[in-house]
C-alpha cells in the first residue's frame, strides 16, 4: 500500500511506518504548506492513501467522490 501523510502526521509515526518498509511519502517534503484540495489531487495523481489528523478532509469527500482511486485515513490522538 502506498501512503502520503498530511503534513500535521507526526513525524515518529511517519518513520516507523517508513522503517516497517512501506512506501509513504509526506506532504512535508513534496509540497510544503499545500491546501487540503492539493493534498487529495496528489493522492489521486499517485494512488496513495491519505494519513491524516485534519477531520476536514471528511467535507472534500463528496467532491471527489468521482475519483474511486483515493482513500483517507483520519487518526485522532486518545
Amino acid at each position: 500500500m502506498l501512503f502520503l501523510a498530511d503534513e500535521n502526521f507526526p513525524v515518529e509515526i511517519t518513520n516507523a511506518i517508513r522503517q516497517a518498509e512501506h512506501d509513504l511519502a509526506w506532504v512535508g517534503d513534496l509540497s510544503p504548506g499545500i491546501a487540503d484540495e492539493g493534498v487529495v489531487a496528489l493522492a489521486v495523481e499517485t494512488g496513495r492513501t491519505i494519513l491524516t489528523f485534519d477531520k476536514d478532509f471528511g467535507n472534500l469527500t463528496p467532491a471527489w467522490s468521482q475519483h474511486s482511486s483515493w482513500s483517507i485515513i483520519v487518526s485522532r490522538s486518545g
